[in-house]
């Protein structure tokens, strides 16, 4: 029942944040307590790197044609590890040290 509620809560702060986020491309959140409740906005375009986190949900725009590679490294250096064209999150350790935001 706890993991439920977890899962649940988890759902409703990404689905809030993304809704009250005004941005100019996509959203990535991040999470910085182990129950995925403490939430750090990532909106701007371009370049921007990540603290250590636990979680993390990206909401695709798109109608602005947004993409998100994710690093390894900070600032964006390196080949990205993983590339986002769509709306995901998970509550788990990420070892993502930045995020390039492409915003069209």
């Amino acid at each position: 029942m706890a993991s439920t509620n977890n899962v649940l809560l988890f759902v409703s702060i990404v689905a809030a944040s993304i809704i009250l986020a005004s941005t100019e491309g996509s959203t990535f959140v991040t999470f910085q307590s182990p129950d995925c409740t403490n939430r750090v906005l990532v909106t701007r375009c371009g370049c921007n790197n990540l603290d250590a986190s636990v979680g993390y949900g990206f909401e695709w725009h798109k109608q602005r044609e947004s993409t998100a590679n994710l690093y390894n490294q900070p600032d964006c250096k390196g080949s990205p590890h993983t590339s986002l064209d769509s709306s995901v999150s998970a509550c788990g350790p990420i070892g993502w040290k930045s995020i390039e935001i492409s915003c069209k």
